[in-house]
């Protein structure tokens, strides 16, 4: 029994394998709009059966095309604000959930609300400041642990993020 939790534990973990933390941005799918590294997508939900559109941006480890996150700010029929759902690989230590920070400004923690077959998830509605901070700003750094505590400072690009956003169906 203890041999099949360790290769549960090791199947979880491999996403986090050692590695020098060089990321890179992945390719969009063809079908998607480019706005330099945010690309915009819509596709229907089949539970909704309406069109949700979002711009998002995913980032893999150099050498590996493992995803390691992906971030996107959309809009869901009925809501009153964006959604900002940012997915990190299973494996992620959940309790501790995700420090975000725009630039020189404050640090914000997010708190992981659910896993799925992709990944664990960060999912907040955003307000006008943030929503604000993000079009003005050049960087995001997210940060995270794994379930070994080794920390994930994970870079993420604004460039294009604003012509994307503004150019979203909603």
């Amino acid at each position: 029994m203890k041999s099949i939790k360790a290769i549960i534990l090791i199947t979880a973990l491999l996403p986090f394998t050692s590695f020098a933390q060089e990321f890179l941005i992945k390719e969009p799918d063809s079908s998607a709009k480019v706005f330099k590294d945010w690309a915009n997508q819509c596709e229907t939900d089949p539970n909704l059966k309406q069109e949700i559109c979002y711009t998002s941006q995913t980032i893999v480890v150099k050498d590996k095309d493992a995803e390691l996150v992906n971030i996107a700010v959309g809009h869901i029929p009925e809501a009153k604000k964006p959604i900002l759902r940012i997915t990190t690989p299973l494996g992620t230590l959940l309790p501790e959930g995700m420090s975000v920070k725009i630039d020189a400004g404050e640090v914000s923690r997010l708190p992981f609300v659910f896993c799925s077959r992709v990944g664990c998830h960060v999912e907040v509605g955003i307000t006008d400041k943030f929503l604000d901070a993000i079009k003005k700003g050049n960087k995001i750094k997210l940060t995270f642990l794994d379930l070994g505590g080794r920390s994930f400072e994970v870079p993420i690009s604004l460039s294009g993020f604003t012509k994307a956003y503004n150019s979203l169906k909603q």
